[in-house]
Order: C-alpha cells, then structure tokens, then sequence
C-alpha cells in the first residue's frame, strides 16, 4: 500500500515510517520542513513531500497518490483550519489514521 505520513519527520513519523517499510508498504513522507532526505537512514527510500496541514491545496495535493494516510499531529492543537484540511484527507476515500482518534476514518 503506498502510504503517505504526514509528520514524517517528527518523533512519532520518523520511527513509523522505517516500519511501515519494513513492513513492505511503499511511503511518501510529507512534513511542513522542507524535504532533508540525509537526516533520516530511510530518507532515500521514501518520495518527500513539503505539506503543512494549514494548506488545503498542500493537503489534497499530498493525498492524491496515496491510498492510504497516517496523520501524526503536534501535541499542540491544532487550528480550525488544519482539522478542516485534514478532513479533507478523512472524506477521501482513503484509509486515514491519525495519533487523535478525532481523525480517524475508513472508506466505504
């Protein structure tokens, strides 16, 4: 499955997404930093993507390809406007999971 992190590069991201490799899915990590593949020992074997969830045409852009989506929130709440944006993601048709159970939907 190719799975898209959003929050790749934070605590919880980084220790998923060699997991979710190893596991055999393909990923693309996504984060509000600009891509820095060298600061990961995955870095090369995932696609990067720059989307921070205040964006909503970053949002839709970053799910396009993904058939499924791990949200990986700052503990920080999030604005209104970032929980609508990654409804967004939550209403695609994707599986979508996320570190509050708020966010947290599947297709069909």
């Amino acid at each position: 499955m190719r799975v898209l992190v959003l929050g790749a590069t934070g605590y919880v991201g980084s220790r998923l997404v060699p997991a979710l490799l190893a596991a055999g899915h393909e990923v693309v990590a996504a984060s509000s930093s600009p891509p820095d593949p060298d600061r990961f020992a995955w870095g090369g074997e995932v696609a990067w993507r720059q989307c921070d969830v205040m964006d909503r045409k970053a949002v839709e852009r970053a799910i396009r390809d993904a058939e499924g989506v791990r949200v990986l929130e700052n503990p920080r709440p999030l604005s209104l406007a970032a929980n609508l944006n990654l409804g967004i993601a939550a209403t695609s048709g994707k599986y979508v999971l996320a570190a509050n159970p708020d966010t947290v939907a599947q297709p069909g």
